[in-house]
């Protein structure tokens, strides 16, 4: 049993199960030699640079042009390499691209929060680039399944992307995990964390998967959720139970199309400025079709 699993509860891990069908690993056709020299010039130290980062990325490039598949083992150590080098995250979308697959991702994300968890964890902080390019993955993943969010996560047919980060967070914790204590525990992270790109598309996918059960989680900073979020806030009166907070500006601007009476309940206190632009929109929008039209 991996460690991923002794983690979960035992009745949490059907879960995981669905994730691994989802995603299955990729499977290389590499010829041994070929693996091997790639292979070493995968090894990462402290004398590591950017220009062997370089050199990795023409190497798996050209492969791929060759018309070769790098396994997945491969594909979790190019990850790291552009995490560590983040200038490299267009190449890295450049290979990724002719995979066709969003499961390399999911399985090296799960592998850096096993092997490289602290590092990992900071990248989400401090590497925006190789982030925006995650976060899109994430977002894309989500969009092609939009249908699953009418359901229970239990209930769900197929995985999402973005479950990699769940089931291997915090693998330090020993004590048997449960899927609401691991999201919890992410988006703890994140509202603690900077209003950047990574933290509130991971807190925006989350809310809009388990919106029951995080809301008082995300309600203080309402700000930083998407416009997605907004609406499935205003659908549901979630508002009623705890009041929104962070920028009122932000949140009433997403509000708008939703609940216009909250939305201008929000821009209450606003500044001036504020207040004039908010009522210019509110203008140039129509109730009846809920859309902006022009003057």
């Amino acid at each position: 049993m991996s460690q991923i699993m002794q983690r979960l509860q035992p009745d949490n891990r059907i879960y995981h199960d669905r994730a691994l069908q989802t995603f299955p690993e990729v499977e290389g056709n590499l010829k041994e030699n070929k693996l091997a020299y790639l292979s070493s010039l995968l090894d990462i130290d402290e004398e590591s640079d950017n220009y062997m980062a370089q050199d990795i990325f023409t190497t798996v490039n050209y492969l791929s042009d060759a018309g070769y598949s790098v396994p997945q083992s491969v594909l979790n150590s190019v990850f790291f390499w552009c995490l560590k080098f983040p200038q490299y995250t267009s190449d890295l979308k450049k290979f990724t691209k002719r995979l066709k697959t969003q499961a390399w991702l999911y399985h090296a994300i799960e592998n850096m929060l096993e092997t490289q968890f602290e590092f990992f964890k900071k990248s989400i902080l401090e590497s925006p680039s190789v982030w925006e390019f995650i976060i899109d993955e994430f977002e894309q993943d989500l969009k092609s399944k939009q249908l699953l969010l009418e359901n229970d996560f239990s209930k769900y047919q197929v995985s999402l992307l973005i479950e990699s980060l769940i089931y291997s967070w915090e693998p330090e914790n020993k004590s048997l995990q449960t899927i609401p204590l691991l999201v919890t525990s992410l988006i703890e992270f994140c509202t603690s964390s900077p209003s950047l790109k990574s933290t509130n598309g991971i807190l925006s996918i989350l809310f809009q998967m388990f919106p029951n059960e995080t809301y008082e989680l995300v309600c203080h900073c309402a700000d930083r959720l998407n416009t997605a979020c907004i609406q499935l806030i205003a659908e549901k009166h979630f508002y009623e139970k705890s009041p929104l907070e962070g920028d009122k500006f932000s949140i009433a601007e997403k509000m708008l199309p939703f609940n216009i009476d909250l939305a201008k309940s929000l821009i209450e206190g606003c500044s001036e400025l504020e207040v004039t632009i908010f009522n210019e929109m509110k203008n140039h929008f129509n109730e009846f079709n809920n859309r902006f039209v022009p003057e």
